[in-house]
């Protein structure tokens, strides 16, 4: 091979990667729009948002109250716990399980056609040899033992992890901290002690 079919080999495998990492922040910006269309800017979503800050915001007065006998009112505290829990029980069912559906279904989808597209073809070469319980992954639907080739879901793997959460922060869609932190595991421990 001439030095010249190298560096259009070369420019070749790194179009290849670009137009992957094209497709994954175009499949990341559909699923923000359609969460953003069926789950984000309905009144429920809005209704369960502020029912978990408005839970959150009085947990924090009962846990600061001035006055020992209110701060350790059981009754208060078990209604407040059991109603955070009801309001987040159904925003992790609605909001994340309808977001996860809709990011389930893009992905694969995406997944399905880069395996079709791009089977047995190499879109990159990596700087380095990859450990040996790497191959597996870099080097999928790719046949020879080139292990410095890598597939197009290896690029849609990584491409995945790096565009789309800073995408999904670009466009500010989604619960905010607050209201993620109120509704985590974290927060209703806290709660329940």
């Amino acid at each position: 091979m001439t030095p010249s079919m190298l560096r259009i080999i070369q420019m070749t495998f790194n179009y290849t990667a670009l137009v992957i990492i094209g497709y994954t922040a175009l499949s990341t910006v559909l699923i923000e729009f359609l969460s953003w269309l069926f789950v984000y800017r309905t009144s429920n979503y809005k209704r369960m948002v502020s029912e978990i800050l408005s839970c959150g915001k009085r947990f924090a007065l009962l846990d600061s109250a001035k006055n020992k006998a209110e701060k350790d009112n059981p009754k208060k505290k078990k209604k407040l716990e059991a109603e955070l829990m009801g309001v987040t029980r159904e925003f992790s069912f609605r909001v994340r399980g309808l977001t996860s559906v809709f990011t389930f279904g893009v992905l694969f989808g995406l997944y399905k056609y880069l395996s079709a597209q791009y089977s047995g073809v190499a879109v990159g070469k990596l700087p380095f040899h990859a450990p040996a319980f790497l191959h597996r992954m870099t080097h999928m639907t790719l046949e020879g033992e080139d292990y410095l080739e890598c597939s197009a879901l290896f690029i849609y793997l990584l491409s995945g992890l790096a565009v789309r959460t800073n995408i999904t922060k670009f466009l500010g869609l989604g619960p905010s901290r607050t209201v993620s932190y109120t509704a985590s595991p974290q927060f209703l421990t806290k709660l329940s002690e």
